[in-house]
């Protein structure tokens, strides 16, 4: 599993719980069989009786309709393109239950926690520790989906790009590629920007996904049993990258953005670069010519002996 895959996982059981929490007592509406919510194929299930139950919690029905799936069963093709809604699920839910399932995290509302917050600077800092986290996930998920779109452009535009210069080298005809050298610079600066984005989003979630993997295994070392020279190594390496995590997405800011700029003459060369014909075919076609022109004059020849001034010669006898 990878961990952005986890990181989607984790973030829809969060959201989950809070709906055990707060929504599990809906009532049925009149053209429902059973309680739930649905909000762009996102479907909500509170646990039920008898049958019901095993249909309960937090599921998804993909684009092409079926059956609402458990988002943990879901395959990564179906769970991103869940995760992908989710953001207006949750705004759907905040508008009409007034239920909010990703409240930033902080010290709570109870006593308990207040009490804790303020008098243990542990507790501050876990609470800390986790918000950086869950920031951190968040901008992961967003990275990957900007770079999923940007892929998916750029091999649109790479496609179109190759569509334009065959039709340029296979027309002959210099205003037809003048029309096509501009489209062509155009959308090969297109694709400069998008390889530019795929480039970057690229180093930020090699950042990110660092502090998290180092993070994991700090909490892996303490479930293990680590000793504590093992252990302070793994947390000292952890504590390292979490806290230059912002040092090294600032890092990855100079990503070498050398767009493709359209250089129209370049591309009205490249157009006509079939033109040129080998040299072998250019002589013997120059011979040819030189043949034809040699047969011509000789015949122009032969037609001013036949006489002078349109007189027909006179034969001896």
């Amino acid at each position: 599993m990878s961990m952005t895959t986890e990181s989607h996982l984790d973030r829809l059981g969060r959201a989950e719980e809070r709906l055990y929490r707060k929504l599990s007592n809906l009532k049925k509406q009149a053209d429902q069989a059973q309680p739930c919510i649905e909000h762009d194929g996102i479907v909500w299930v509170p646990p039920g009786w008898g049958m019901a139950y095993w249909a309960k919690g937090l599921r998804y029905r993909a684009v092409s309709g079926g059956e609402a799936i458990k988002f943990r069963e879901l395959g990564p093709e179906a769970l991103h393109e869940m995760v992908g809604k989710f953001d207006d699920f949750v705004a759907f839910i905040l508008d009409k239950y007034g239920v909010n399932l990703e409240p930033p995290s902080g010290p709570g509302g109870g006593m308990t926690h207040w009490v804790k917050y303020a008098a243990s600077p542990a507790y501050r800092a876990r609470l800390k520790e986790e918000e950086k986290l869950r920031k951190i996930r968040e901008g992961l998920e967003k990275l990957e989906a900007a770079k999923d779109e940007a892929e998916t452009k750029l091999k649109e535009l790479e496609t179109r790009e190759r569509e334009l210069l065959a039709q340029g080298k296979e027309s002959k005809s210099e205003a037809v590629r003048k029309r096509l050298v501009p489209r062509i610079a155009q959308v090969r600066e297109d694709a400069g920007r998008e390889a530019s984005v795929i480039k970057f989003a690229g180093a930020k979630m090699k950042s990110m996904k660092t502090a998290l993997h180092n993070t994991k295994l700090t909490e892996l070392g303490q479930i293990a049993g680590l000793d504590e020279d093992e252990l302070a190594d793994t947390q000292a390496q952890a504590e390292e990258t979490k806290e230059s995590v912002e040092r090294a997405v600032l890092e990855s800011t100079s990503v070498d953005f050398d767009l493709v700029t359209g250089d129209q003459d370049a591309i009205m060369a490249e157009l006509a670069a079939d033109d040129e014909k080998p040299e072998e075919t250019r002589r013997e076609e120059e011979q040819i010519l030189d043949e034809m022109s040699d047969d011509e004059e000789a015949d122009d020849g032969e037609e001013a002996d036949d006489g002078d001034d349109g007189k027909v010669a006179e034969v001896p006898f």
